[in-house]
Formats: C-alpha cells, sequence, structure tokens
C-alpha cells in the first residue's frame, strides 16, 4: 500500500479521529492501492439491500469506503448513509470501521464506535441506514489470467500464435467507467475469456479492451449484450463497442487494434453493415446497446428518411427477442379499416371478404418486436384500442370474443411533434405517455456529414451487388458535391441518388454530372407557372428546396396538383404530405 493509505489505516487503527480533508485524500488514493493479496486470489463481493433495491459489488481494494458519495469505491444509494460512512479493509481477515457517520454503523444490535476497527467475519451483515450489507467469497479472479500489460504484448501474441481455421475474432471496447473502475471490470469480465488467444488490457483507469475468438460471424450482438449484461450485474455502468474481425484481417498481427475504433464504428447485423461515425449517431449508438436489453417501449423521432427503421431494427437485433421476429408497419400507408385488420388480425366473417381466420401482426410478432412507423398517423379510434392491447398484453381479433395473450416489445416512430398533436387532441396522452417510455432522436443527414462519403460507398457496393453492376468508383468533386448538398430527404434520398448513378454512368467513374444534383434555393431559378420545364427536371429541382412549404409547393407543381407522384418525390407517404398541406394552409394547384 501507499504510505498515505498505511498512515490513514494506522489512525483509524490507534482510534484517532480523521479530518473530513484526510478522508477525501485517503478515498481516492485506495481507488489505487495494490492489494498485497495475490491476484490468483477470489476476489469478495459485497451484497446490499435498501431502499433502491439489491445489488452487489466487487471488491478488489485492500481499502474500500462505504458511502453515498461518488468519490467511494462502493456507492450506497440511501438518503441516511453519510457521504464516507464506512471503510472495509482487507488484509489479514475483514476489518470495518465507521468513519464518523450521522446514523451509524450496526453489526446486529450492536454500533460501532467511530473510527474503531472491528473484525468481521465472511458472511456477517452489517447495516449503514436503511441499508443491509454483507460481504461474500466470488468465483472471480482479482486479476485475470489473459492479460496483458501493454499494447507491444498483444501485438507479438498476435503475431507469432495465428489461429488455424476461418474464425473471426471480437475486438471489445469496454470505455466509459467510473475512474478507477477497470480493474473492477477486468475481474468481471476475465470470466468471458476462455481460448489461449484471447487477451485483454487494461488501457486506461476507465477504459478495458479484449480480444475474443469466435467461431461465429454473428457474435458481435450477443457479445455484446454479454458484456453490458455482467457489468450491470455488479453495479457497473460503460459504454461497450464491438468489431467482429475475419482472422485474416489480424493475422499478421501489425495493426494497433486502438486504430481500427479511430474513424468509423460499423455493426455487423444481419440487416447488413450500419455506419456509425458522426458524433451524435456515435452516441445514438452507444444508447441504443443500453436500452436494447430492457424490455421497454421505445419512441424514434426524426425526419423523413432518417433511418428510423433501421435504429428500430438494430434495437431488435441487440435485444434478447433477436431470434424471434421483428414485424414492421406503416400506419399512413394503409386505409384505417385495413389498418386496423393488419394490426390485431381478424376472425371469419368478421367483415366482407374475410372468408377466413388471420392472426394480426400483433400475434404474428409472439416474443419479438413490432416497429409501428408514422403511429403519429394513426386514427384516434385505433389509438385507443393500441392503447388497451399495450396496457393489458392482450389482443382480441375483430369479429373474436376471446382476448389472446401476446409478449411483444413496442417501438415507434414519426417524423411530428406528438407533444402538439396530444395538446391539440390530435394523439392521445396516454398513450403517448405509454409509447415513450425511452426517446430517441434520429439527426437529419445534413447534422452528419462525415457519414456521407461511408454511407455513400455503402450504398455504391450494394448497388454493384444488387444489379450485377461492374466496379466504378466515384470522382473526388463527386464526394465535394455529396458532401456540400443539403439532402432534404436525408439517407432515403443520399440512397436513390447514388442508385440512379451506378445504372447510369457510362465508365468507371461517377462524376457529379451522374449524380443529377441541383444548385442550392439561393442560386437556382425559381419555379413558376411560366417556367418551361419537365416534369422530370423539376421533381429533381424539389430535393435541393430547403424549407418545407417551398419543397411541397414546387413538388405539386410539378406533379400537376398530382399528390402520390409529389409525395414520392419528397419521400413522404401520401397521407403524410395530404396532412401537411393542410396544416401548411398550401392551395392544391388544379391539374
Amino acid at each position: 500500500m501507499k504510505p498515505d493509505v498505511l498512515n490513514f489505516v494506522a489512525a483509524m487503527s490507534s482510534g484517532i479521529g480523521v479530518r473530513k480533508g484526510t478522508m477525501q485524500s485517503a478515498t481516492a488514493k485506495t481507488l489505487t492501492a495494490t492489494a498485497e493479496r495475490s491476484p490468483d486470489e477470489a476476489a469478495y463481493a459485497v451484497h446490499s439491500t435498501g431502499p433502491s433495491g439489491g445489488g452487489r459489488h466487487i471488491l478488489l481494494e485492500e481499502l474500500a469506503p462505504i458511502g453515498r458519495g461518488g468519490g467511494c469505491t462502493i456507492v450506497v444509494d440511501d438518503p441516511r448513509v453519510s457521504r464516507e460512512h464506512v471503510a472495509v479493509h482487507l488484509e489479514k481477515g475483514i476489518t470495518l470501521t465507521d468513519l464518523g457517520s450521522a446514523n451509524g454503523t450496526f453489526v446486529g444490535r450492536r454500533r460501532l464506535r467511530p473510527h474503531q476497527p472491528t473484525p468481521l467475519s465472511l458472511g456477517e451483515a452489517f447495516s449503514i441506514g436503511d441499508s443491509t450489507l454483507v460481504i461474500r467469497p466470488t468465483t472471480l479472479k482479482r486479476t485475470c489470467p489473459h492479460r496483458a500489460a501493454t499494447w507491444e504484448e498483444i501485438l507479438a501474441r498476435r503475431a507469432g500464435s495465428p489461429r488455424q481455421g476461418s474464425g473471426h475474432v471480437a475486438l471489445v471496447r469496454v470505455c466509459g467507467l467510473r475512474s478507477g473502475r477497470a480493474a473492477s471490470a477486468e475481474a468481471i469480465l476475465g470470466e468471458l475469456l476462455v481460448s489461449n488467444h484471447d487477451w485483454l488490457i487494461r488501457s486506461t483507469g476507465s477504459e478495458v479492451w479484449m480480444g475474443i475468438t469466435t467461431d461465429s460471424d454473428a457474435a458481435g450482438p450477443r457479445l455484446q449484450r454479454a458484456v453490458l449484461n455482467r457489468l450491470a450485474s455488479w453495479n457497473l455502468d460503460a459504454d461497450v463497442d464491438v468489431l467482429l474481425l475475419r482472422d485474416e484481417e489480424t493475422a499478421e498481427g501489425s495493426t494497433d487494434p486502438r486504430l481500427l475504433f479511430a474513424t468509423e464504428v460499423p455493426l455487423r447485423l444481419n440487416r447488413g453493415k450500419v455506419i456509425f461515425q458522426a458524433p451524435s449517431m456515435v452516441a445514438l449508438k452507444r444508447t441504443l446497446t443500453r436500452v436494447a436489453p430492457a424490455p421497454v417501449s421505445v419512441l424514434l423521432l426524426g425526419e423523413t428518411g432518417t433511418g428510423k427503421d433501421v435504429v428500430a431494427s438494430l434495437l431488435h437485433e441487440m435485444s434478447p427477442r433477436a431470434a424471434k421476429r421483428f414485424v414492421g408497419i406503416n400506419c399512413a400507408t394503409l386505409p384505417d379499416s385495413l389498418l386496423e385488420s393488419e394490426l390485431f388480425g381478424h376472425e371469419r366473417g368478421a367483415f366482407t371478404g374475410a372468408a377466413s381466420v388471420k392472426p394480426g401482426l400483433l400475434e404474428v410478432a409472439e416474443s419479438g418486436t413490432v416497429f409501428l412507423d408514422e403511429i403519429g398517423d394513426l386514427p384516434l379510434s385505433l389509438q385507443a384500442k393500441l392503447l388497451r392491447v399495450i396496457e393489458s398484453g392482450e389482443v382480441t381479433r375483430l369479429g373474436g370474443l376471446v382476448p389472446r395473450r401476446i409478449d411483444v416489445r413496442f417501438v415507434a416512430a414519426t417524423n411530428r411533434d406528438l407533444e402538439a398533436d396530444v395538446s391539440a387532441g390530435r394523439f392521445r396522452q396516454d398513450l403517448y405517455f405509454r409509447i415513450n417510455t425511452v426517446t430517441l432522436a434520429v439527426p437529419p443527414l445534413r447534422e452528419r456529414r462525415s457519414e456521407i462519403e461511408p454511407l455513400a460507398r455503402l450504398f455504391l457496393t450494394n448497388a454493384q451487388s444488387r444489379f450485377d453492376l461492374p466496379s466504378v468508383d466515384f470522382e473526388s468533386d463527386t464526394i465535394d458535391a455529396l458532401e456540400a448538398h443539403s439532402w432534404p430527404g436525408n439517407v432515403r434520398e443520399l440512397k436513390n441518388v447514388i442508385e440512379r448513378a451506378a445504372l447510369l454512368v457510362a465508365d468507371d467513374v461517377i462524376r457529379p454530372m451522374h449524380l443529377q444534383l441541383l444548385r442550392s434555393v439561393a442560386t437556382s431559378t425559381p419555379l413558376t407557372a411560366t417556367t418551361p420545364i419537365s416534369e422530370s427536371s423539376a421533381l429533381r429541382q424539389v430535393t435541393s428546396i430547403s424549407t418545407e412549404r417551398e419543397r411541397i409547393e414546387r413538388a405539386l407543381a410539378a406533379s400537376a396538383g398530382n399528390q402520390s407522384r409529389a409525395a414520392e418525390a419528397l419521400g413522404m407517404a401520401r397521407r403524410t404530405l395530404v396532412r401537411k398541406i393542410a396544416q401548411l394552409g398550401i392551395p392544391r394547384p388544379r391539374r
């Protein structure tokens, strides 16, 4: 132990009072104190129950303060616990010392004298405030056997012992830990490393990296959930990123693994590669990893075309329901009567044309996830029925009498201001509260321009494979043009532009002219009733208009008042366009 910590322990042992400043200094020191016990020894756990529920905390430090303050090794959320309440000293046995707490420390019915060390047996309970704690041994080793001391050691291992066969390596980054908790994360996660090729390193006091071998090419999300759940079970909160690499990508062992996370952080899931590079999207991804395992409803907000459906599918794939079905429905594209039948199902003879029994999507998605896109367009009558389903966990088919139990997770999305719709009576307040346990905002593409190039390259690769096209690349000026565009249609518009360019390009280079992107509003020619312009050209101009009203007016003018064609050009549902026309007071041009 460090001298300051030893002096602190000696002061407690002699019954001398410790000033608060000294205690705070010692608390900070204990986070880095080196225990004299062997690293191969099993770690201890502190199990606690109290006003905030139960939990367990790993105990590695030789001197561990316990209290309500954030600087303590073990934080107990109890209003009757002092900020620095009691200290546990592990050396030759267990010693418990009250730190002058306001409400005292009790072993059984005996209150400990302040600053007087008292022996404590394993399994013997003690009380602080309204919480009860007990120390027990664990099967966890205090130090991971696969731990590496330096990054050079990891590179040497990878270069000197290549794996045989076609396996994968999961590169795991655990970051955002509370200061000094990397040692705890190491002990907790050490049991996940079983192969001789696995490794772990503490990069900083709040960051741990792991390399885990796997033979599955879909192990990324499952491993990410396992790490998050394991840390959460020990009251540790962290951000976890997983990058799945093929063996041949790491065989040379010459690349620093940290560089692989320096720019793009992809998730390789069943739906394919997903880009998370802009800071706002990286933050969203970290939130997804925390929210996905929890059985709560999620509301996704964002403009049309931002990729809310992609986020919804990620929530499903990163959740324990990933093996079950993901069922989505757009509430704005179906008539009210058909939408009700699609959601809830119907019995034979429930209405004209119902010749057979049909289960609804809520039943089909049993144990899985239901994605309700454009939920803001759901009619009020169906809002009431959906609310009953969410609250009761039962669905009754049209024409049926017997409710059926369902177990589904609801993820909803909208580009509308639901709070304003609630105030205006267009959306039920009780349903709004039910679907937005967690609300996530998906930023528009113009606010994450660093993702435009990687997204464009991803869409180009997919288009070449999908349409069986020869290999092409972007000219540097093309990338500049893509990044300068305002993208009112967001990612959906970008995908359409890239696919069109891939089909139209005659040689092996996509140039700006192939994108058919027009100038910004400030420099473009205004569209008037006397402006000679073809319908196809006018529809392309719609995507360069920044304000919603101008975009809708131009789309309607270009399509001669045809709302279906105008909605398609704008990248939105016709029903959504009709609602926006009414909200903005836009007169519909005559055909």
